[in-house]
């Protein structure tokens, strides 16, 4: 009775962590996919800072910028731990955006390249895996095909 108690906890517990995996996983891919939109297309400004906030080791940042519309654009980028080079109020503070995607920018420096690793490090677990996978499809076409 005690191993059925056991087994259906370790069963809770991996199916736990498979849903930890397949949520990183899906972040991984949303952060990847932004992360390559800063890459190809992000823009580099230098915004005005609005307002600048300090408070138990977390900041944030508003700031306006022009577009490469002409249109004012006014945003925020916030994180946690030490802010370097503190801006002053109305100061120059230089931002990477995604031009035309209201939200989409940040300080420059200011990347989630860290998140990418899962993704990556899944994609090519899934590419070892199908190769190595058509590799023996193919090898037992060729002996049915030979036996047949």
């Amino acid at each position: 009775m005690l191993d059925t108690i056991l087994e259906a906890r370790v069963r809770k517990y991996k199916l736990y962590a498979l849903w930890g995996a397949i949520i990183a996983f899906l972040f991984s891919i949303a952060t990847t996919v932004l992360e390559t939109r800063y890459l190809l297309s992000g823009q580099v400004v230098q915004a005005t800072a609005k307002t600048v906030n300090e408070n138990n080791g977390k900041w944030r940042i508003s700031y306006t910028f022009a577009d490469t519309d002409g249109s004012v654009r006014e945003e925020s980028d916030s994180g946690s731990g030490e802010l370097e080079n503190r801006p002053a109020l109305g100061g120059p503070v230089s931002v990477q955006y995604i031009p035309g995607s209201a939200q989409d920018s940040r300080l420059v420096g200011h990347s989630q390249w860290l998140w990418t690793i899962p993704f990556l490090t899944s994609l090519v677990v899934i590419v070892v895996v199908s190769w190595r996978f058509m590799r023996e499809y193919r090898e037992h076409e060729r002996r049915s095909a030979r036996i047949g």
